[in-house]
């Protein structure tokens, strides 16, 4: 037997911490069909409540001017204070009948002034012994609107009482009085300065106060507040399945109050709005530390025309970081940085701070812009036949800025004025790409080799017509394309086959043959036999032919 009481025993102990949150609804509530003189019962009463009664304090004078409302004229001059000494208010009582706990939620109301000589302020409280009486919401009201504005009365914004421990699981031995002063009167004319609740309807009540009426009161917890280095916060308790209400933030020299934290590792904020307290529990401060330093890396030097680039300064806040260009070289939108100019360029980083933090110190760095290097590019680049006709030639510059041409091999190509290339020969033509640069951008010059070619495995043509007379016409053996292989050998061989002239190396231009024999006579006009040999791919090749010589 005395097994089986422990466990009896034990499980009434605990049955509290089972108990479910109560749904607030409407458990109280007052609408009439005409205006009442004396007290009124509440219209809606939960059976598991006294008789809830609403009446008018002594101070205040019933009118009959208003009907379906419950109103009263007031004294003229008072402040809140005299208000409350001399009982200018409205009172209302709530208590549960034997074996039964009331919860209160809300107070829902509907006033009614009805002209600007009318009460203007208000404020409601509550009493659990009758006498000494707590104020509720969070500050006084002020009631602008009259029934010129609405004649029914003006809806008030709920008086909200869910954190209030006191209104918790009222006991039956304890009556819960309201009472809802006012004051502000200038007339205290019955008929038309009056104040109270407005004009109820059969369905619409002006006075609803809400919550739940229970047989079983749950466990009451302990929540415990570690300020971690902060100012001291009382410990609290509260119901079972109840939420709580914030305590008065603590504070700390140097930083800057960052909620309470459901763990020491700051994971899990407590929302005082939604979260419900289910156990005991140790609710932790977190401290932001308002002193914010900013980190910006050095910015190598850059040149001009390069792509925008991003800046990365960063706050040991996590707080954006803004920029400022303090040079006219440069343009920043959000952290995007472009180029406009060359010179020292000088960025400024921001952090102006928030409700947690200081402002940032500035932070400052500068970086070289250089003149930006240009990119040539030849738009032709071959390789042409030994017969195209003239060539236009164009190029680019990456700064668009103008390129001029240049070449050096007049027995391939000649380049004129106006850019036009004129193939004379076969080889490969060295083009010379040229830009001056400016105030943004360095010079630049690239060399292009373009090939000159024609048909066939041997890029060989020889003239074979000689006038060695000075006039600049044929007054050398021209083999076209033969400085594509220096490894040669050229040999001129008279009609009776004797060698008046033998070279390695041949040119066109320091080694050539100009009419004369290897030891500088004049030869003779007429015909000749010349032999070219020499090597491609690693392999001697060798081209035959008659030459005519005629000064």
């Amino acid at each position: 037997m005395k097994k089986y009481l422990v466990i009896i025993v034990c499980h009434l102990f605990f049955l509290p911490l089972f108990i479910k949150a109560q749904v607030s609804s409407t458990i109280l509530s007052w609408n009439a069909a005409a205006a009442t003189p004396g007290t009124q019962n509440a219209t809606v009463n939960n059976v598991n409540l006294q008789t809830a009664v609403l009446s008018r304090g002594p101070s205040l004078i019933y009118s009959n001017s208003s009907t379906n409302s419950y109103i009263a004229a007031f004294p003229i001059g008072q402040d809140k204070a005299a208000a409350k000494n001399t009982g200018s208010y409205y009172q209302m009582t709530v208590q549960a009948k034997p074996g039964y706990y009331v919860s209160l939620g809300a107070i829902a109301s509907t006033l009614r002034r009805s002209s600007p000589t009318s009460p203007d302020s208000y404020r409601w409280t509550y009493s659990l012994d009758g006498t000494t009486f707590k104020e509720v919401g969070q500050n006084d009201v002020v009631v602008s609107r009259t029934a010129v504005d609405n004649n029914n009365g003006e809806v008030q914004a709920p008086i909200d009482l869910s954190m209030v421990m006191e209104l918790k699981y009222v006991p039956s031995t304890t009556t819960i009085t309201f009472r809802m002063y006012a004051w502000g009167a200038t007339s205290d004319n019955t008929s038309s300065a009056n104040f109270g609740f407005g004009k109820f309807s059969a369905t619409v009540p002006s006075i609803i106060f809400s919550g739940f009426v229970t047989d079983a009161v749950p466990a009451i917890h302990t929540i415990t507040f570690d300020s971690k280095g902060g100012t001291s916060v009382s410990s609290t308790i509260q119901y079972h399945n109840s939420k709580i209400m914030a305590p008065t933030e603590p504070t700390r020299v140097d930083y800057g109050f960052g909620g309470w934290y459901k763990d020491e590792d700051y994971t899990s904020k407590w929302d005082f709005n939604t979260d419900i307290v289910q156990d005991n529990i140790t609710l932790y401060a977190k401290w932001n530390d308002p002193r914010q330093t900013i980190t910006f890396p050095p910015i190598g030097d850059k040149a001009f025309g390069i792509t925008p680039f991003e800046l990365n300064a960063t706050s040991n806040s996590g707080l954006p970081i803004t920029y400022e260009a303090l040079t006219n070289n440069i343009s920043i939108n959000g952290a995007t940085l472009t180029i406009t100019g060359v010179g020292l360029a000088t960025v400024k980083a921001i952090q102006p701070g928030d409700g947690n933090y200081n402002p940032a110190t500035p932070v400052e760095v500068s970086f070289n812009i250089n003149k930006g290097l240009q990119i040539l590019t030849l738009d032709q680049s071959g390789p042409f036949s030994r017969y195209a006709a003239p060539i236009s030639l164009t190029a680019t510059s990456s700064a668009n800025l103008p390129v001029t041409f240049s070449a050096n091999e007049p027995t391939v190509a000649v380049l004129t004025a106006d850019n036009k290339l004129i193939i004379k020969g076969l080889g490969t033509i060295k083009i010379v790409l040229s830009q001056a640069g400016n105030e943004f951008y360095m010079p630049a010059e690239v060399s292009k080799e373009v090939l000159i070619h024609t048909a066939g495995s041997s890029q060989l043509l020889v003239v074979q017509a000689l006038s060695p007379n000075d006039d600049g016409i044929n007054d050398v053996f021209i083999i076209e394309g033969i400085k594509a292989y220096p490894e040669n050998q050229v040999k001129i061989m008279n009609r009776g086959g004797n060698l008046v002239y033998e070279k390695k190396g041949y040119d066109n231009d320091s080694v050539v043959f100009a009419g004369k024999s290897n030891g500088g006579d004049k030869l003779p006009d007429g015909t000749y036999y010349y032999s070219v040999e020499y090597k491609q791919n690693g392999q001697w090749q060798q081209k035959k032919g008659y030459l005519f010589i005629k000064k």
